[in-house]
């Protein structure tokens, strides 16, 4: 059998120096760990994530990163009998905005932000 496709869409919305990066994830298809996959395939793994970005001890610069940070802040979808589009929306959990508010610190000056969204599906593409 041949690999399904898998898309993501993403948005890079700020650089914390050359360590990392908040970025806006969009799957347009629902593979397992795609997300995951896509980044890793990138060179960026996300933040935390032993499985994909490696064995290491999760700590950059000081910072203690207790798990895979990846948060669902907002899903959503079309209800499947009256047709409604359904969102629901979640700020941060806790431990996650202990890292982000450590990585604010890590901002370089004058940093610049990449335009407009991207789109991965191949490991051709560079995520920053």
């Amino acid at each position: 059998t041949s690999p399904k496709e898998s898309v993501t869409e993403y948005v890079v919305t700020r650089r914390y120096g050359k360590m990392a990066a908040h970025v806006l994830l969009y799957p347009q298809t629902g593979r397992t760990h795609q997300l995951r996959v896509h980044l890793t395939s990138l060179g960026h793994p996300i933040l935390g994530d032993r499985t994909y970005g490696g064995n290491k001890v999760m700590v950059l610069a000081d910072i203690e990163v207790p798990r895979v940070m990846l948060h669902a802040r907002t899903l959503g979808f079309t209800h499947p009998t009256s047709a409604a589009r359904e969102e629901f929306t979640r700020p941060f959990p806790a431990d996650m905005e202990r890292v982000i508010h450590a990585l604010e610190h890590l901002i370089a000056p004058g940093a610049q932000m990449p335009a407009g969204p991207r789109t991965v599906g191949t490991a051709d593409e560079e995520l920053c």
